[in-house]
């Protein structure tokens, strides 16, 4: 693929449209119109916020309600002691709401060993109508922001004090002790592929919150992030897996370089642009369910992909890219015309190897009952990161460490390497559903003592370890209920391993 030619800036071209914020509402200042729990809160939030918003709104004053509950128990948490406010009868309040429950449960602030009772009262209190904000959508991509907008959440922070850094990069929100190196981890390698000097112009604010909003197309759930106009969000507990934090801080930063691209090229979007491949294909174009909703989450979600495998796809882009059919062509798009790269001829053994994946000769996935091949690229992905880890300086592989493994994984590792290596190896295929399920059928029907009874046994064994359990789960589909049938399904699903996962045996 040819990479696009940037356009002139044009004195037309629109910028992208801003999140409202939240509506003010102006009324007289006077005695507070709340009462509860989580009142001192409320008076204390319309005071930090008076110095930005002449008269805040409900919304805000509840949202900033919530910050300030958050970082009094924080503080509690690290030592400091603060004045507990009174405590009201708790009622359904934000404790209604499972998404930001769990978020703040499973992030382990230093304060909330057992959820303080006060801040369970203060909690009950506070209205998740007022704080969900207002809604909005980027095609079929619908969600509500907390406290009305991403710029009204940074600016609440700011205004009670939720200031540090991350890397040179300011960094808002209530924040744990912990969570600016963790935003500093999570960004380094992203700062590196992505250029320092660029990756400042293009970033400038990360904001840390627990709970971000709901998205409301499909089931309801937390927010995970948000990015555009030089802002990113991410939820906090997804600080707490270093992948996890780079995974959602790639797909954000993702929308910031859609942003700057299509300035460049001339539309608002880069993946707006006529011959952009994104928002395009099968299931198995994208990168994951997430990406289908629209171009720009298939172009985020494939950033992601991009910078979490940056490595991985420059060693290896016949395997990483350019045999991936249209997704592999989403990747090159953003790869030549975001990240300048250049593709050298292909190399043979490489393709070769590619293309045995895909027509299922090798032990790599399997079939299902309808034929098709699953898994066996993600598979191949997997165990070429796991050779890249574990190859040393001057490109020694510690094979003792790679090979530390089950026989069904050394099986699978073994043939990447043999490929790499352009070592010819033994001619294996994919293992398949219909084929499985017969041999199963053909062994519970044999009596004891016959010996093609162990012969096909140890068959259906190694087809069942190689395809994990959701392919021993459709084998089952397959067979139906008859008992005998089901009994020896049963018996060998046991001895493959009662906890198996795929290429974790």
């Amino acid at each position: 693929m040819e990479p696009l030619r940037p356009s002139q800036p044009n004195w037309m071209q629109s910028a992208r449209p801003k999140l409202k914020s939240t509506a003010q509402e102006s009324s007289p200042d006077g005695p507070s119109p709340y009462a509860g729990a989580a009142d001192s809160f409320r008076e204390m939030a319309r005071q930090k916020l008076k110095p930005t918003y002449s008269y805040p709104g409900a919304k805000l004053v509840e949202f900033t309600a919530l910050q300030l509950a958050e970082a009094h128990y924080l503080k509690q948490g690290q030592g400091e002691v603060t004045p507990a406010p009174a405590v009201g009868q708790p009622r359904s309040g934000m404790l209604g709401n499972q998404a930001y429950m769990n978020s703040l449960v499973s992030a382990q602030l230093t304060c909330l060993p057992a959820l303080a009772p006060l801040l369970v009262g203060v909690l009950g209190d506070l209205d998740p109508q007022k704080i969900s904000g207002v809604s909005h959508s980027n095609g079929d991509n619908k969600w509500n922001i907390a406290g009305g907008s991403l710029a009204d959440q940074i600016r609440v922070s700011q205004a009670i004090g939720g200031q540090q850094q991350a890397l040179g990069f300011p960094l808002t929100g209530v924040l744990d002790g912990a969570e600016p190196e963790r935003v500093s981890q999570a960004l380094q390698p992203l700062r590196e592929q992505i250029g320092p000097e660029r990756l400042q112009n293009l970033l400038k604010n990360v904001h840390i919150q627990t709970y971000l909003g709901e998205v409301q197309s499909g089931p309801s759930a937390g927010m995970g992030g948000l990015g555009g106009g030089g802002q990113v969000a991410i939820a906090r507990d997804a600080l707490l897996d270093p992948e996890k934090a780079r995974d959602y801080l790639g797909h954000e930063i993702g929308h910031l370089v859609d942003e700057e691209m299509g300035r460049k090229f001339g539309v608002l979007l880069l993946s707006d642009h006529p011959v952009s491949p994104f928002g395009k294909g099968e299931v198995g174009d994208f990168r994951s369910d997430y990406a289908r909703r629209n171009r720009m989450e298939d172009f985020a979600e494939t950033h992601t992909d991009l910078m979490l495998n940056w490595r991985l796809y420059k060693q290896f882009p016949e395997l990483g890219m350019l045999a991936r059919g249209k997704y592999g062509e989403k990747l090159t798009f953003i790869a030549q015309n975001c990240y300048d790269w250049t593709f050298a001829a292909p190399r043979p053994h490489l393709v070769k190897m590619a293309e045995d994946v895909r027509s299922g000769q090798s032990p790599l996935g399997y079939r299902n009952a309808a034929g098709e091949l699953v898994e066996a690229d993600k598979t191949l992905q997997r165990i070429l990161k796991t050779l890249q880890a574990h190859t040393g300086p001057g490109g020694v592989l510690d094979e003792e460490k790679v090979f530390a493994v089950s026989r069904p994984e050394q099986t699978r590792r073994r043939w990447v390497l043999d490929a790499l290596r352009q070592q010819p190896g033994e001619t294996r295929q994919a293992v398949s559903v219909q084929e499985t399920a017969r041999d199963i059928q053909r062994a519970a029907s044999l009596i004891k003592g016959d010996p093609e009874k162990p012969r096909l046994g140890g068959s259906v064994l190694r087809a069942l370890e190689m395809g994990g359990p959701i392919f021993a789960a459709q084998c089952g589909e397959q067979l139906g209920d008859a008992p005998e049938v089901r009994k020896y399904l049963d018996s060998m699903t046991t001895v493959a391993g009662t906890t198996w996962q795929p290429g974790t045996f």
